[in-house]
């Protein structure tokens, strides 16, 4: 994935509404159009609020794990990773 420039580095992942095309937008503001699945990896309840969990609860190529429930299965399967 770094080889590949997939994994992208972001202070947190806080939306201020929790509609989908917000998400959406942001996403392709950060990774661009060309990304077609993306895992957002964070730690505990201060990186993503509950705007971004019910967006993207709604969108099937995006998974949010917590930091000690990611699998490496999950990393490969998805094209790119956002950590927060």
């Amino acid at each position: 994935k770094y080889v590949q420039n997939s994994i992208t580095v972001v202070d947190s992942f806080n939306l201020q509404s929790h509609k989908t095309k917000h998400l959406v937008q942001h996403l392709r503001r950060l990774l661009g159009h060309r990304c077609h699945s993306a895992l957002l990896v964070h730690e505990g309840n201060l990186d993503i609020n509950d705007n971004c969990r019910w967006a993207g609860a709604h969108i099937p190529a995006i998974r949010r794990e917590n930091v000690e429930g990611v699998s490496v299965y999950n990393l490969l399967k998805y094209h790119h990773v956002i950590i927060t």
